[in-house]
């Protein structure tokens, strides 16, 4: 209703109460073990339209809507785990061969050779697919929510906050998770355009920095030349 009357204000608070609602009752347990994918994924739903249009309508600060969407991500990837263990690295996300990724088909071969080398309890992949073929296996309800969550966490972060790992990881995490169901809820070739722009931006802010240390280098070497002149030369030094 908001959204057609374009009260852009009373659907983020809409937004934000259900989220809180639901958010509120994943993490105190109140809800039956049954219903928790259906919740996380309606949870996930609510929070990604209050994150976009927080972001779009509003002046809320890049940092306070990712800190309202990081914890569902350390929740969906917790539900994920129970599920199917195979499917969370053995390192943290960025340390994934991101090429080694991008090389991965949709052969059960290839996924397995994948799953083998870099992430954990590779043995209960034979138990999870139950004989069914690949395509098919029972990922969690809320497998697409999670990646279309996770773009926009990438987006906001990448244009909008200085935190430039963020964006990796988010992107990195949704082409694994791409890769691995054959579920491509956002497109795939503009997800690796956006991954292969945060790593620019990340290595443009390195260049930056060690371009900044350089300088203040130049600046710490005259002041110590001056200190060992003066000494030489028997003054003080002020």
């Amino acid at each position: 209703m908001y959204d057609k009357l374009e009260m852009r204000d009373k659907e983020i608070e809409a937004c934000k109460k259900l989220a809180d609602f639901l958010f509120g009752n994943l993490v105190s347990g109140g809800i039956p073990k049954e219903e928790l994918d259906w919740v996380m994924a309606r949870d996930m739903q609510v929070i990604t339209a209050f994150a976009m249009r927080s972001n779009e309508f509003s002046n809320t600060p890049p940092n306070t809507i990712l800190a309202e969407l990081l914890p569902r991500l350390d929740i969906a990837l917790r539900m994920m785990a129970l599920k199917a263990p195979f499917l969370i690295p053995r390192t943290t996300i960025d340390k994934l061969d991101i090429l080694q990724l991008m090389d991965m088909d949709e052969s059960l071969r290839s996924k397995e050779a994948f799953i083998e080398k870099n992430m954990k309890s590779y043995g209960k992949l034979l138990h999870f697919l139950k004989g069914k073929m690949w395509r098919e296996p029972e990922w969690p309800l809320f497998l697409d929510e999670l990646i279309r969550m996770n773009d926009l966490m990438a987006t906001i972060a990448m244009s909008r906050s200085t935190d430039k790992e963020l964006p990796i990881n988010a992107g990195t995490l949704n082409i694994l998770l791409m890769k691995l169901s054959n579920h491509y809820p956002i497109n795939i070739t503009v997800a690796l355009s956006n991954l292969a722009s945060a790593y620019y931006i990340r290595a443009e802010n390195v260049e930056v920095a060690l371009e900044k240390m350089e300088e203040e280098n130049k600046e710490e070497n005259k002041a110590t030349m001056k200190i060992f002149k003066n000494l030489l030369a028997g003054q003080s030094v002020h």
